[in-house]
């Protein structure tokens, strides 16, 4: 779905072009060492300018590795066309450059953390379309999105299923 702002309506410091998004409100689980699509997490757009800025907005409602002691954790990273973008991390040595770390959020394998997000601005330098996705690499153990670590199914708020979303939005400044 997309929104365009015609040229020159907006009396903002910038010109919003477009925005388009994605929405994912199914359960998300993997354990990898590797770099892992999440499913469902990817979104396209084609920019009008060249020029142009892509405001790269990504929601979890709930997401971190089902362990308690802040250890185990997870790194994300946004990939434009299959390549890593703008959103991350500077280059340092042998690490990694990401757009986010998190760690063992979850207090027990039902009291899980929510609402974690990631906001970048990208300049891919086209106006041929791009596809934003999400990546997660998990040191070990699951990481889960959108529901808690052992699905269980209860009508406590620790079992709830959330969403997550990916907003871009084309800018000019």
């Amino acid at each position: 779905m997309g929104i365009n702002f015609p040229e020159g309506t907006q009396n903002n410091p910038s010109n919003l072009v477009q925005t388009v998004w994605t929405l994912k409100n199914a359960r998300y689980a993997v354990n990898s060492g590797s770099w892992t699509d999440i499913s469902g997490m990817s979104c396209s757009i084609t920019p009008k300018f060249s020029s142009s800025r892509i405001l790269v907005q990504i929601s979890m409602g709930a997401a971190g590795t089902d362990q308690n002691n802040f250890d185990h954790g997870q790194a994300h990273r946004i990939l434009r066309n299959g390549a890593e973008c703008d959103i991350r991390g500077e280059s340092a040595s042998s690490r990694l450059r990401v757009a986010m770390q998190g760690s063992g959020w979850c207090y027990n394998s039902d009291h899980h953390a929510g609402g974690v997000g990631i906001v970048g601005v990208d300049h891919p330098n086209t106006t041929s379309s791009v596809t934003y996705k999400l990546q997660v690499m998990c040191q070990s153990r699951q990481f889960v999105m959108n529901g808690c670590p052992n699905n269980s199914n209860s009508g406590a708020v620790y079992h709830v299923r959330s969403c997550s979303s990916i907003i871009l939005t084309e800018f000019q400044t």
